[in-house]
């Protein structure tokens, strides 16, 4: 016998204790467990419903009537045309067509804080993103130097940044895949 003293089916209380606290143990391991693997899948869901209504509000601000007007107004347009036709909007008219540079800025920033996915942008208005930019670009670089705001040099950074990782990801893009019909599942961002 050892040194404790045992119960009546023949287990001392060390050995029982020890026993049944191993068992409670386990059972609030594999609860944790548990408990681990369904708040990530909870929080999975949580992020793609907070995109979703992230990329609603995007879609419903790309589709704003003044925006509209401003896309259609300069479909096809090249910079400089496009430089003469900004300077030659009367004062309102030209706050309507900086809907559009604030929609590129504000979407620039949201990727910039990692809120949006560079994938996602790339995928969904990354030539948009660049094509825009082009169009804005001489009129911003203007209004940088002009501007008598402390934070004139920072207009429209973000996007500027932001058309520049497209660009370059369009082009490594292209440079890995010089033959059209091959694909694979890599990411390339």
């Amino acid at each position: 016998m050892s040194g404790g003293v045992q119960m009546w089916w023949g287990v001392d209380w060390a050995a029982w204790l020890l026993s049944v606290s191993t068992a409670v143990l386990a059972v609030g391991i594999i609860g944790a467990l548990y408990g681990i693997f369904s708040s990530r899948k909870a929080l999975r869901e949580d992020a793609r419903a907070r995109n979703t209504s992230v990329f609603l509000e995007i879609g419903r601000r790309w589709d704003d009537p003044d925006v509209m007007h401003i896309r259609a107004a300069t479909y096809d347009m090249e910079a400089g045309r496009f430089y003469g036709y900004f300077h030659d909007l009367e004062r309102l008219e030209q706050i309507k067509a900086r809907k559009i540079a604030n929609f590129f800025e504000d979407l620039a920033v949201l990727e910039s804080l990692g809120s949006l996915d560079m994938q996602w942008i790339e995928e969904s208005m990354g030539t948009t993103i660049a094509t825009y930019w082009k169009l804005w670009e001489l009129v911003t670089l203007e209004e940088r130097q002009t501007e008598a705001r402390a934070d004139a040099a920072l207009l429209y950074e973000n996007w500027e940044n932001l058309a520049k990782k497209v660009v370059q990801l369009r082009d490594r893009r292209e440079y890995h895949h010089p033959r059209k019909g091959r694909w694979h599942r890599r990411k390339h961002f």
